[in-house]
């Protein structure tokens, strides 16, 4: 897979097409964001669960 994309940034590179490869750029960074986003969000959403749950069960001693 890295070595596809690898192909396609050296061709729009090498073709001298600025516009094209800034286009390539801006998706791949949005990929790169989305794929470290949703990881941090999910656990941060788990710890904030736990602390949640746990101060319920001190304040109503369940």
């Amino acid at each position: 897979m890295i070595s596809f994309f690898r192909k396609i940034r050296k061709s729009l590179f090498q073709a001298n097409t600025v516009t094209r490869y800034l286009a390539y750029v801006i998706g791949e960074m949005q990929l790169l964001v989305i794929g470290i986003f949703c990881p941090v969000r999910d656990s941060l959403w788990v710890a904030f669960q736990q602390v949640f749950f746990y101060n319920c069960a001190v304040r109503y001693n369940i």
